[in-house]
């Protein structure tokens, strides 16, 4: 399922008053790091994730994979933190 702008900016007002659920840190995304993040974003759909990395472009780089191993869909980075959804088959609290 690919968001659109419209979706996306929906999200992304949600998402505002989320506080962070997973951090990474040097360690990087690890096995046991998509498995927390897996099991987060089946419970909340939409999740904000700490990256402690230098670049923005590792950041996002890292957003992306995690985006890939997790089946979800990456909303945004902001500095640090990322946003990402995954909607519930069923009974979603997202009408987007």
């Amino acid at each position: 399922m690919m968001l659109n702008n419209k979706q996306i900016k929906a999200l992304k007002a949600e998402a505002h008053h989320l506080k962070t659920t997973v951090s990474i840190g040097s360690k990087g995304i690890t096995n046991q790091v998509i498995s927390e993040i897996t099991n987060t974003i089946n419970f909340h759909e939409l999740i904000k994730i700490q990256i402690q990395s230098d670049t923005k472009e590792d950041r996002l780089k890292i957003a992306k994979e995690i985006c890939q191993a997790t089946e979800s869909e990456f909303v945004q980075l902001i500095g640090k933190q990322a946003v990402i959804f995954k909607r519930k088959d069923e009974e979603s609290k997202f009408s987007i």
